[in-house]
């Protein structure tokens, strides 16, 4: 039927009319658990309808994760209206609203201003060359006006593609950026204002900024040296030692160039990127892609929020690390840190230890020996009265082998899920302490929600610890914690 917390109330209650309002009930409890690291029911009722009822209100997004805009949780708290009437009508609408949080992209712009984006970059080096080969030439007035014209030609034809596409709810301004956003290939400087929303510049590390600034001014700066001295040179304006200069200043372009450049070819392969990936980190399109995945490539770049770089998805010693590093940026008033860095600690130890049973069973109870075990079993065949008892005794191991493969198999199963189970503690624990240090500070002694959750969920996976490696009283150690007293006295982490 479905997972129940993340089950709209008609689907819950069994309606026969359940329409697409439902899967956009669904998709924004996702994106709840997503933005807020947990479900958007309590933990005690999330799975059980009965207790809850299926029409208890959510708790609003912005309480759990101030961190979140404002205009993306309306949309998500939207989604999970208890009367489907006053959810989004349908899944564009939806798609809509969210393409216009933090700006359009390539990818959400309306349709008919798809061919928009790099129009403006494109119309102005147009009008420069025309205008260029009509002003720096000897031209007669004639051709001169006849050059303009040509020049005028794509500017002329970027009025008229918005004039008849319309501005589709876009401002002036907010139309030139889009007009003026570089080409998707682009790597190279570009004004700051007009770069593309998703645009990775500014989380690029500096040697990698300077190296596309150094090759940008080579382009610009060595074809602007040559003009120049070409047009003075036609209307004898070059004094007799001024093309020495001229070369003097080429050779410096040249030289300053190469040397930011090989400084920072040098700076890649200290950190260890392969000539791909430094060519990607010092040259490639800054547009988001795949390849800035990678992780090596991922760990240069700067943290999009905040200064602590997020962890990378599926590591935990990411995660720990990236935890230790937004602990020291919490306010002295939160005395839960100590708490919570033990608790992360923790848990990293207990995934490590289930890590490694994880390999030994994945090696000596793959599904391909329980596959050769189960078939050998099947060419043994049944007991026969002919055969002899060396073939009864190998059935009989096979048997007992194909036995232990597979409760070996069940643990493998089991310990997958309790590993899955503490990676999300430890990425709601990240979660939590984001928000925590994003929100706003508290005055006049009023409790700090976002601590309180982060006091919550450590109780919760020192539960989880206690049930699954039997270590008892440890919840009964951490009843009254933090405290002051005692917290910065926590070290290490203990299992």
């Amino acid at each position: 039927m479905g997972t129940p917390e993340y089950m709209s109330p008609e689907q819950a209650l069994g309606w026969s009319d359940v329409d697409e309002r439902s899967d956009i009930f669904s998709l924004g409890a996702v994106a709840y658990a997503m933005l807020a690291g947990r479900g958007p029911f309590a933990p005690e009722t999330s799975s059980d309808f009965r207790q809850r009822g299926p029409f208890q209100q959510v708790t609003p997004l912005q309480s759990v994760a101030p961190s979140v805009p404002e205009e993306l949780a309306s949309i998500v708290m939207k989604c999970l209206s208890s009367d489907r009437d006053k959810r989004w009508r349908d899944a564009r609408t939806l798609k809509d609203a969210l393409a216009r949080v933090g700006g359009f992209s390539s990818e959400t712009l309306p349709e008919s201003l798809r061919d928009l984006p790099s129009f403006a970059p494109y119309a102005a080096l147009w009008a420069f060359a025309w205008s260029a080969i009509a002003f720096l030439t000897l031209r007669s007035p004639g051709e001169r006006a006849l050059l303009l014209l040509i020049a005028l030609l794509v500017p002329i034809g970027l009025v008229l593609h918005v004039w008849n596409v319309g501005r589709h709810g876009l401002g002036p301004l907010e139309l030139v950026r889009v007009a003026s956003w570089p080409p998707e290939w682009w790597g190279m400087w570009w004004p700051r204002a007009l770069r593309r929303p998703s645009d990775l510049w500014r989380r690029l590390p500096w040697p990698a900024r300077a190296s596309r600034v150094a090759l940008s001014a080579f382009f610009v700066a060595i074809p602007g040296t040559i003009v120049l001295r070409q047009w003075f040179a036609e209307r004898g304006r070059l004094a007799p030692d001024a093309d020495n200069w001229f070369i003097i200043a080429e050779g410096a372009i040249v030289l300053g160039s190469a040397s930011v450049i090989a400084a920072a070819l040098w700076w890649a392969r200290r950190r260890g990127l392969s000539t791909a990936e430094s060519v990607r980190v010092l040259f490639g399109a800054t547009t988001t892609s795949s390849s800035w995945n990678a992780p090596k490539i991922a760990r240069l770049l700067a943290p999009a929020v905040g200064r602590v770089r997020p962890p990378e998805r599926d590591a935990p010693a990411d995660h720990l690390r990236a935890i230790g590093e937004l602990l020291p940026l919490l306010s002295s008033a939160q005395t839960d840190v100590p708490a919570a860095a033990t608790m992360a600690h923790r848990v990293l130890r207990a995934i490590e230890q289930r890590d490694e049973e994880l390999g030994l069973l994945s090696r000596d109870a793959s599904a391909s020996e329980l596959d050769r075990l189960s078939a050998q079993l099947g060419t043994l065949g049944d007991d026969a009265p002919s055969e002899g008892r060396e073939r009864r005794e190998l059935r009989e191991l096979v048997r007992h082998q194909l036995e232990v493969v597979r409760r070996m198999r069940a643990r493998y199963e089991a310990l997958s899920q309790q590993r899955a189970h503490l990676f999300n503690l430890l990425r709601g624990l990240w979660t939590q302490l984001r928000a925590a240090c994003d929100a706003p500070a508290r005055v006049g002694g009023t409790p700090d929600p976002t601590m309180e959750r982060v006091r919550a969920l450590c109780t919760e996976i020192a539960a989880e610890l206690e049930k699954e490696s039997g270590m008892a009283g440890n919840v009964r150690a951490l009843e009254g914690w933090p405290k002051p007293a005692t917290a910065a006295h926590t070290t290490g982490p203990t299992i």
